[in-house]
């Protein structure tokens, strides 16, 4: 398996934990078990997944180019969203569970993709010039939680712009989610690309001074 194969790989399995984690997290937050879990697991997954890996794919693939890397997660993003709700209301349907697949709280399927669209655009601009400039795993952190809480931002406010809310545990949950995420691959993308370049430079021989 050739080293774009390794990492892809790589970031397959972290995504997966990911996806896991992010739910065990969502599940204190909210103290809530709800009826479709299995198929909020399979579709937090899915999304983790394909968001994570095509950003590591495309950062490998495209060598660093900022605005490529961009590109990648502008497009990946929307259509890994629609794919997760996919794969969400797959689940849903076939164990018959009772609660709606989505809350109702805006914003709706298509605005929240577009948004994911230009977060992970963005996100992926972001670690790809941390990249270039050797940047540590806490500035990767960093970065990927500036990002996630400008999402999270953006979600509370379309949340609460219909009036008073009487039920705020899904749009917590929703915050939260879209808060974490953004770290976590922040994380894959370090392990996968970052580290592996950083350690590499350092472990290369110095030519001596004449």
């Amino acid at each position: 398996m050739n080293s774009l194969g390794r990492k892809a790989l790589t970031a397959a399995w972290m995504s997966i934990v990911l996806g896991l984690v992010l739910q065990g997290v969502l599940l204190l937050v909210t103290w809530r078990w709800p009826a479709s879990v299995v198929a909020d697991l399979m579709g937090r997954i899915t999304w983790s997944v394909l968001v994570c890996t095509a950003l590591v794919v495309g950062s490998v693939a495209a060598q660093a180019q900022s605005g490529l890397v961009g590109l990648v997660g502008l497009l990946a993003a929307p259509a890994a969203f629609a794919v997760a709700r996919l794969v969400q209301k797959g689940l849903v349907a076939w164990l018959g569970a009772l609660t709606a697949v989505a809350s109702a709280l805006p914003p709706g399927p298509f605005e929240l993709a577009l948004a994911k669209g230009v977060e992970y655009g963005l996100f992926g601009l972001a670690m790809t010039a941390l990249r270039e400039r050797r940047g540590s795993f806490g500035r990767h952190v960093l970065v990927g939680g500036l990002i996630g809480l400008m999402m999270a931002g953006y979600l509370a406010l379309r949340g609460t712009a219909g009036g008073p809310v009487a039920d705020w545990t899904p749009l917590i949950g929703a915050a939260v989610n879209e808060l974490l995420f953004p770290v976590g691959c922040a994380t894959v993308l370090w392990a996968t690309v970052a580290a592996p370049e950083y350690v590499s430079e350092r472990a290369r021989p110095r030519a001596n001074p004449a």
